[in-house]
């Protein structure tokens, strides 16, 4: 039970070939409203080694475990895979406890917390330790945690991995965080090969700190200072302003050439439509 009221039960849906029936359920879940994307059903819901079995309007069979829904929906917790809970060091801002139990709120059951905004950051095996042993004392849902990749840690990189990272992020600005700074192209590189090898994932926020610099003294230096005059700098995967519609298409456009497996854009612009 999260503490907010209802339940939080990880569970994994069977997708394709159903499997064989197991003789024994783990878990049933009783008289639910079960929420598909085929509509709202009443329905028992059956689990057995963590995962989604059976779903009928009533399942007679004995399990270990039972809980009654009754009144309650159940459907996919939500994941969110990109979190800033600050903690250790900055918990004022947004700690594990709090963090975690707004995300159960809004129907979350699973986060990914960034390194950076802890103090001291997760660099480290230590620190990683750290984080997720707050973590698990805190946190009302599921988790995951990111290591870091600044200069001077790339020899971290195996120690973090065995204490539970799931990748390491790394930024090409100013992160804001002093104790975390940005990493030149040839660490990112460097960085790069010896994650690679170890089987980790690298998240990059891809904005050139000496490019950004440059290119906005020159919009400046023309008197330039609206969202267009950025936008019309080119493709930006990290975009802050309203997108009009030709950039909206040549940003798909790219975007089309790229693997969907390799392609993250965030924004937080509108799409408007042509002036």
């Amino acid at each position: 039970r999260n503490p907010l009221g209802g339940f939080l039960v990880r569970i994994r849906v069977i997708r394709g070939q159903c499997p064989s029936m197991p003789d024994h359920l783990d878990l049933i879940i009783r008289g639910g409203s079960l929420v598909t994307p085929d509509g709202i059903t009443q329905a028992d819901l059956g689990v057995a080694g963590g995962k989604i079995v059976r779903i009928a309007p009533e399942i007679t069979d004995h399990a270990a475990d039972m809980l009654n829904a009754s009144g309650a929906y159940v459907f996919p917790g939500i994941i969110d895979a990109h979190v800033h809970f600050n903690e250790p060091g900055r918990a004022d801002w947004e700690g594990l406890a709090t963090g975690s139990a707004a995300l159960a709120a809004g129907g979350g059951t699973c986060f990914f917390d960034m390194p950076l905004n802890s103090e001291p950051p997760v660099l480290n095996a230590a620190r990683q330790r750290e984080k997720r042993a707050l973590a698990e004392r805190q946190s009302c849902t599921d988790f995951a945690l990111w290591g870091g990749l600044v200069p001077g840690n790339l020899d971290q990189f195996a120690g973090l991995r065995d204490a539970g990272a799931i990748g390491l992020k790394a930024f090409m600005c100013d992160s804001g965080i002093a104790t975390f700074p940005r990493v030149d192209p040839a660490t990112l590189r460097e960085g790069m090969k010896r994650a690679a090898k170890l089987g980790l994932l690298i998240a990059v926020h891809a904005e050139d700190e000496a490019m950004a610099a440059k290119l906005t003294a020159e919009q400046k230096a023309k008197g330039r200072h609206d969202a267009k005059a950025f936008l019309d700098l080119g493709l930006h995967v990290s975009i802050a302003g309203p997108v009009t519609y030709p950039n909206a298409k040549g940003l798909r456009a790219v975007a089309a050439t790229i693997p969907l497996d390799r392609l993250l854009i965030e924004t937080d612009a509108p799409f408007l439509p042509p002036q």
